[in-house]
């Protein structure tokens, strides 16, 4: 059983908790249901660590966040470029290099892939727009409160749920020529060449991102445009 609040009742309530999920956490949804409930519902999710993969990909996008940004701020393309060098190797899981069964991330293949990254035509052309507080629109956060489903009350714990999806936009661009804002997410994946336009063509990632950046920009959607940049590591 469940109770949708009115927004009064739920803004008086003291034990409003936020449920937050993300687009990977919808995917758990898709996927089980009953596992989604547990780890995000319930909060059982296991501690674990970030994997090496996933430390690899955050590396990568540190170090082409730090170069575009160097490119912004006017920095020679060779100064952005070290700039950008330099984060990646900070941010690279140099530790847990060696205990990797392939040497498909390996550092080597690595910084091979922030140089055909950052040396993709796509670039060009486009720069980096700014959000008011926060500087370079790079790793923007942001939450949405889905209202029209809740709040909902549990009955059993007499908590009030709120459900929130919630998430970071990697780029916000805006073509030099035409004015046109859109937005850009850097990925890192092992997937078949053959199944890559199916995992990102129809991705609804960033349709909420779409969202976020009207109300960024106070017009009404009515279109909206945005890429993803793959780089596919292969063995």
């Amino acid at each position: 059983m469940s109770e949708v609040l009115a927004p009064a009742k739920w803004q008086q309530s003291g034990k409003v908790r936020r449920v937050l999920t993300s687009h990977s956490i919808d995917n758990l949804f898709d996927y089980c249901p009953r596992k989604f409930e547990l780890t995000t519902v319930y909060e059982m999710r296991p501690a674990r660590e970030s994997g090496y993969a996933a430390s690899v990909g955050t590396a990568l996008h540190e170090g082409v966040q730090a170069w575009f940004i160097g490119m912004n701020e006017g920095l020679t393309r060779q100064s952005a470029i070290e700039k950008g060098v330099w984060q990646f190797m900070l941010a690279f899981p140099w530790e847990r290099e060696a205990e990797q069964k392939t040497h498909v991330r390996s550092f080597e293949a690595s910084l091979n892939a922030f140089f055909e990254i950052i040396n993709h035509p796509d670039w060009n052309g486009w720069e980096l727009m700014q959000v008011e507080g926060k500087g370079w629109a790079i790793e923007v956060p942001f939450v949405i409160d889905h209202v029209s489903i809740g709040p909902i009350l549990n009955p059993y714990t007499g908590e009030t749920l709120m459900f929130s999806t919630h998430g970071k936009i990697d780029f916000i661009l805006r073509n030099k020529r035409t004015g046109w804002v859109k937005t850009r997410d850097l990925k890192t994946t092992i997937i078949p060449d053959q199944l890559i336009p199916s995992e990102y063509t129809f991705s609804g990632q960033q349709v909420g991102y779409s969202h976020v950046l009207h109300a960024m920009l106070g017009v009404t959607p009515t279109s909206f445009s945005v890429d993803y940049i793959i780089s596919q590591f292969r063995s």
